[in-house]
């Protein structure tokens, strides 16, 4: 999860994009597209106004811009392409869709197009891409040179095949543009569509054509059916998703995403449910917390309360071990929102989980912790303090006043960090961000960049990300995503 949450703060520059004219390649029946525009002038705007993206992407700080343009252009030269090539590509539209892919977050947050024919290369499976581009047979080449691979022509055909160890692609390289596909029948399906034997996403009527017709105001735009793109930052549930629509562009100083899902519910009362997890977690943020990530959500999730602390803690918390029990059962009995803190970048695991419960719980929990095998060591500040174990974890329980804190760090170091720390609500950078965001969600997430980057770099900068997610009157599930 660390992993996961750093690569959405450093590869978020890896991007391309397509719209317009590009669209003809896509027929009524994709499962899926993924359109990336004038990617280029993108970054040049985020590395002028974000703070994130002028520290990552300029030379005066992580440098991440040149040393991607280095390497493709190492490629180039080996393929004998001119070294500008990719620069004016990458400007250009890029369409990525198919019927047999699942995407999630983490592949939209780390973009670039090789990622994608890399993949495409091993699953054989019916994806295309297609690349606007006025030099179709020298980024054929490019790309080759990029994967590793060979490009081979037989005479008298139109496709050609790019072959290495690990795979193959096929190529289509015509006047105005670039087809790559996994297989055959992508090329052929795409072809299709574009010459008018398949009736064309754009000339229907649903939420697909109205991503495509809003794509020509993002960088990225995305449309996918059924339950094809993951979002594993937000509140787990068991409704089935219809539809999922992306969009992304910068957005003054920040980078803006806005994720969108149809959910179909059972009845109108499920619907509520999750609307009545929205709260505006003012108190949350007013406590003293410390670490570079910051995550709230409802105590009654209990799947997602599973979720998350398998990922923060590093835990093996399978259901049923009496460890994860126990826990849940805290959960239950708390109110409110769960915390959890901690650093990225601390080497060991020292996540803490912070349940609001009210007194006359404490002694249930107590007596129920010790029937488990729960040891009490002796009090910190005052404070009753539990430690125990299974054959994998250990974890400390601190029953403070109205509160239950679960932590991996030992009791004293705990209460020195919390007495050190200062609320999130009195961080400059997240309030900033927080202006553009929503005051009500149902679940919050802060990134302090500033960690990241004195760890990367040794340069500590004002950065940081936010993500929200609420569901909206008509019951659909909305995420943002700032990055400032």
């Amino acid at each position: 999860m660390r992993l996961f949450l750093c690569c959405i703060l450093i590869s978020l520059f890896t991007g391309v994009l397509f719209a317009g004219s590009v669209f003809d390649f896509v027929a009524e029946d994709i499962g899926y597209f993924l359109l990336l525009r004038n990617t280029e002038s993108a970054l040049q705007n985020l590395k002028q106004n974000t703070s994130f993206f002028s520290t990552y992407l300029g030379d005066s700080g992580f440098g991440a811009e040149r040393s991607f343009y280095g390497i493709i252009d190492a490629a180039g030269y080996s393929a004998g392409v001119e070294m500008t090539l990719l620069k004016r590509s990458i400007n250009q539209e890029i369409l990525l869709a198919g019927d047999e892919i699942d995407l999630r977050i983490q592949d939209l947050l780390t973009l670039d197009p090789f990622y994608f024919l890399e993949r495409m290369k091993i699953s054989g499976r019916k994806i295309f891409i297609v690349w606007c581009t006025q030099d179709s047979a020298e980024l054929m080449r490019l790309v080759a040179a990029v994967l590793n691979m060979r490009v081979f022509t037989q005479k008298g055909d139109s496709v050609s095949e790019l072959r290495s160890e690990g795979g193959v692609l096929f190529a289509y390289p015509a006047s105005g543009y670039l087809i790559l596909g996994g297989t055959m029948d992508s090329i052929d399906s795409a072809l299709a569509a574009f010459e008018g034997q398949k009736r064309r996403l754009v000339d229907t009527v649903g939420k697909g054509q109205e991503v495509a017709s809003a794509s020509k105001d993002y960088w990225i735009t995305g449309y996918f059916d059924s339950d094809r793109f993951s979002i594993d930052m937000g509140l787990e549930t068991t409704y089935s998703i219809q539809n999922s629509s992306i969009y992304v562009k910068p957005q003054e100083n920040t980078l803006y995403a806005y994720i969108e899902q149809e959910i179909l519910f059972l009845d109108d009362s499920e619907m509520d449910r999750l609307r009545s997890m929205t709260t505006c977690k003012t108190s949350e943020v007013d406590e003293r917390a410390f670490g570079d990530y910051m995550v709230f959500f409802p105590s009654s999730s209990i799947q997602t309360l599973r979720r998350e602390l398998s990922r923060w803690f590093e835990l093996d918390l399978q259901p049923y071990s009496y460890l994860a029990d126990y826990i849940v059962e805290i959960a239950r009995r708390s109110v409110g929102n769960v915390r959890i803190y901690g650093n990225l970048f601390s080497g060991e695991p020292d996540a803490s989980v912070v349940f609001t419960i009210s007194n006359d719980s404490t002694g249930v929990l107590e007596e129920k912790l010790l029937s488990i095998g729960g040891e009490r060591l002796p009090d910190e500040k005052e404070i009753p303090v539990y430690l125990l174990e299974d054959d994998f974890n250990t974890i400390f329980f601190l029953f403070l006043e109205n509160a239950v804190v679960c932590t991996v760090l030992q009791p004293d170091v705990y209460l020195g960090k919390i007495d050190r720390a200062r609320p999130l609500s009195e961080n400059e950078t997240y309030k900033l961000i927080m202006e553009k965001g929503w005051s009500e969600d149902i679940i919050r997430a802060y990134i302090d960049a500033r960690n990241i980057f004195r760890s990367l770099i040794d340069l500590s900068v004002e950065s940081g990300m936010l993500y929200q997610q609420k569901v909206d009157r008509e019951g659909r599930m909305l995420h943002t995503i700032r990055v400032f």
